[in-house]
């Protein structure tokens, strides 16, 4: 503005221009002490909990539910008076925004996040999981960065939100591991099983594999039909279900 004005000044043809660029320096001066309130104010992050803050910072009810709700409206009430407070405030807001938008995009990411259980594996009527890795990928990520989210400084008013999901994401992950070492060894026993030999000659084992076999069978059917896999994976009970299955083929 300083450089703008002083080239002005130099053609006097421009005389009229330079008096409202001079006016307009003023009225940017006047103005500036009232910024880091705006800036302040202006966050997208605030909520009612940062207005009732400010509110009690500065001994005055402010907040969107004035009438007029404008920067002059506040500016009576002596916001004015208290930039490091209304800064400090809105400093919150935004941080406290960044962890919920955080959090949002994590959710939404597992939206489209499904097994691939399409085609029945080898003849067998039944399925195996494909399309697990993007999965684990995922998961690694997220319990990374929702572990991080635990530790902040604000996280207290979605703390709960916060734990939630993470426990939700760990049983996803206890789940999974559980599920792929489980078909690892289904993969590896039912062409052995399937054997009318091997079975007569192994008929303990044969009804350990069969009891597995079935419940295998069923939850793959499930999955056929719900294949997202934060949903299938949180499924109450079955994380026990896989820890008995493969206890059972280990014992």
């Amino acid at each position: 503005m300083f450089k703008t004005i002083r080239k002005l000044k130099e053609d006097p043809k421009l005389d009229s221009v330079c008096a409202i660029a001079e006016q307009i320096k003023e009225e940017l001066e006047e103005f500036k002490p009232y910024v880091p309130v705006v800036v302040g104010l202006r966050n997208g992050g605030m909520r009612d909990r940062h207005w009732k803050m400010i509110s009690d910072k500065i001994g005055r009810t402010v907040g969107p539910t004035m009438r007029p709700f404008t920067l002059e409206a506040l500016l009576s009430k002596g916001i004015d008076r208290f930039p490091e407070e209304v800064a400090e405030v809105g400093d919150r807001a935004g941080k406290e925004w960044a962890l919920e938008r955080q959090l949002e995009v994590m959710k939404g990411e597992w939206e489209n996040v499904y097994f691939d259980v399409e085609d029945e594996y080898r003849s067998t009527g039944t399925y195996i999981l494909k399309g697990s890795e993007e999965a684990l990928n995922m998961l690694d990520e997220h319990i990374v960065t929702v572990q991080a989210m635990q530790f902040s400084l604000y996280k207290k008013v979605f703390e709960e939100e916060i734990d939630a999901w993470a426990e939700k994401l760990m049983r996803v992950s206890e789940t999974l591991d559980e599920w792929l070492k489980l078909q690892r060894a289904w993969m590896y026993l039912q062409p052995i099983f399937d054997s009318e030999d091997i079975v007569k000659q192994l008929p303990s084992e044969s009804n350990r594999f069969r009891s597995v076999d079935q419940k295998w069978r069923k939850t793959m059917a499930e999955t056929h039909e719900n294949s997202k896999v934060v949903e299938i994976c949180a499924t109450e009970g079955l994380l026990e279900k896989f820890k008995t299955a493969n206890e059972v083929l280990e014992g």
